[in-house]
């Protein structure tokens, strides 16, 4: 991994903003570290919904998200999408944190590239083409910590995704954990990093990209 603030990664960023490939001014405005252990997911949404729709200068917590999904569920006689404790104690799978940003922003969508091909894609399109209706949009990343370059730490991870620099196939991770710092990670590093199987659902990590609405 390559340290933002080290010499290559402030010329990484650089030649990011010159491509129109960067969200970091904005969301340096609203990033925080996660609060908890396993709440990487939730401090990671928290940013979402401050970076598409913030309404005032005071930042939407994890306790606020928390709020949202019990407000959202309890008319709801199904499974709530977003659990509290199930969260507190193992996390988030993927398939957890899109459903969980659908239920705010409809367009939602997953992606989980299977080639350097297919990821070098994703991040031109979600950077360089606009939404038909000139809509943000954010793209969170669910990895391997250990896979990306990161060290031993817990195995998955979520954090949002600040920039792409296509000409040195780096990515900022915007990272939330409390102990690392964000960082660029290779392009190869963070395909292998999100082609791991998450245990908890039996299928590969991979991204969620979220459009306001």
């Amino acid at each position: 991994v390559v340290s933002t603030q080290s010499t290559e990664g402030r010329e990484m960023l650089e030649s990011a903003k010159l491509n129109g490939m960067s969200h970091l001014a904005g969301l340096s405005r609203v990033y925080r570290r996660q609060a908890a252990m396993t709440t990487c997911g939730v401090a990671s949404i928290a940013i979402t919904v401050d970076y598409l729709d913030r309404k005032s200068e005071e930042l939407s917590s994890e306790e606020d998200v928390f709020k949202y999904f019990r407000v959202t569920s309890s008319g709801d006689s199904g499974p709530a999408i977003l659990e509290e404790d199930v969260v507190r104690k193992s996390g988030m799978t993927l398939d957890t944190l899109a459903r969980a940003c659908a239920q705010m922003y409809p367009s939602t969508t997953i992606h989980r590239p299977e080639t350097l091909g297919e990821l070098n894609w994703f991040l031109e399109d979600h950077f360089l083409t606009p939404d038909e209706c000139g809509r943000p949009s954010l793209v969170l990343c669910n990895y391997n910590m250990a896979l990306a370059g990161q060290g031993s730490w817990w195995g998955g991870h979520i954090s949002p995704i600040a920039a792409y620099n296509s000409r040195t196939g780096h990515v900022l991770v915007l990272d939330v954990w409390m102990f690392t710092e964000p960082c660029w990670v290779s392009l190869e590093m963070l395909l292998t990093a999100t082609q791991h199987n998450d245990p908890d659902s039996g299928l590969p990590r991979g991204f969620v990209r979220v459009t306001s609405n």
